[in-house]
């Protein structure tokens, strides 16, 4: 139930090995929140929003290369702060031009983070605390502050310190944004490469448009593999759970190869 990343690499693998397989969505689509197609100017649109691959495990990448080729590329975000682009994660670069400072080794960084960084913190009790500890009041209001309350809807005080202890710190002048050993896009889309996983094994079947209380009592099954929202699964008996979500807006600019020089760019002030 569910034909998204863990449902069709699920489906394939059992159906590779001679299983029947009833790959079910409540969407239109396969691919779950990878899903993406080509507007009608033949721009490939991620519709749930942007989603970089990346693995440190060659077996992965290998799985995956069955069904798609890749365009290898590591994922860069700038910040504009005061109408300037900073590199962000925070690295040296970003500390340098941000504090007009001169640092140099990551000796340096380390030690100027380190007078600005808020040492009355202990272990964070929230997000805000976590980037206060790190890097003090005037990084957190510039980069963390309405950013954090513009994407998940409350203030980062009300938020537990791990949403924003994923987010990397750098001591030298990287700006990739992530670490891994293989950063890449599905050549074709995420779409093409889910639909080479199902679509062409006899033993599976797929039905979409349908949800799991639409299709429980009414399919008969051995066993159920289920990846959707757990609440829906018992029926929301306890109550639904919370889930963010975004507002994706999508505008075309006509006459003009790019619009902006990076792929993403956040805004992390009140506009």
């Amino acid at each position: 139930m569910g034909a998204g990343v863990g449902g069709c690499v699920l489906a394939e693998r059992l159906g590779s090995i001679g299983k029947k397989v009833l790959l079910i969505d409540k969407r239109d689509h396969i691919a779950g929140n990878a899903f993406d197609y080509h507007d009608d100017h033949g721009v490939l649109i991620h519709k749930y929003g942007p989603h970089y691959f990346r693995t440190n495990f060659p077996e992965v990448r290998e799985y995956l290369s069955q069904f798609t080729d890749w365009i290898e590329q590591r994922y860069v975000i700038k910040s504009c702060v005061g109408g300037e682009l900073y590199d962000f994660p925070i690295n040296r670069r970003t500390l340098n031009r941000f504090f007009g400072q001169d640092l140099k080794t990551e000796e340096d960084v380390k030690a100027f983070l380190d007078g600005v960084r808020d040492k009355s913190i202990g272990i964070p009790k929230n997000a805000e605390e976590q980037v206060l500890k790190l890097v003090g009041r005037k990084i957190y209001d510039a980069f963390f502050k309405e950013y954090t309350k513009k994407q998940w809807g409350t203030d980062a005080a009300d938020l537990d310190p791990t949403v924003t202890a994923r987010i990397p710190l750098r001591y030298n002048e990287d700006e990739a944004y992530l670490n891994d050993s293989f950063q890449a896009m599905p050549k074709e889309g995420y779409t093409r490469m889910f639909e080479g996983m199902v679509k062409g094994n006899r033993n599976i079947t797929i039905l979409l448009n349908a949800g799991y209380a639409q299709v429980k009592d009414r399919v008969k099954f051995k066993k159920l593999i289920y990846t959707g929202p757990i609440d829906e699964y018992f029926g929301y008996k306890h109550g639904r759970l919370k889930y963010r979500s975004l507002r994706f807006e999508h505008r075309s600019f006509s006459n003009q190869e790019y619009h902006q020089k990076y792929s993403q760019i956040n805004y992390p002030g009140k506009e």
